[in-house]
């Protein structure tokens, strides 16, 4: 529960960061950067740690999941004999 509280915390100053650099003027341009930017600080580093998680946990639940299966009894086979 903590853990969830903390998450929306930071998305809450993230976005509030992001468009406080809007209203500051330090971010030049027209309509169109004042909304891109502030996407980009939101969804760069959450497609960045996506990314992460898939490369490095992915590979490793993948093969939690084949080991468990196979203490199970192992995966059907759908062809008959």
């Amino acid at each position: 529960m903590v853990a969830i509280d903390d998450a929306l915390c930071l998305i809450a100053f993230g976005l509030a960061s992001a468009f406080a650099k809007v209203l500051s003027g330090k971010v030049s341009g027209g309509l169109a950067d004042m909304i891109v930017s502030p996407l980009w600080e939101l969804l760069g580093p959450l497609l960045l740690g996506s990314a992460v998680v898939y490369e490095i946990i992915g590979p490793f639940c993948t093969k939690m999941a084949i080991t468990k299966a196979g203490e199970v009894g192992g995966a059907v086979s759908a062809t008959s004999e």
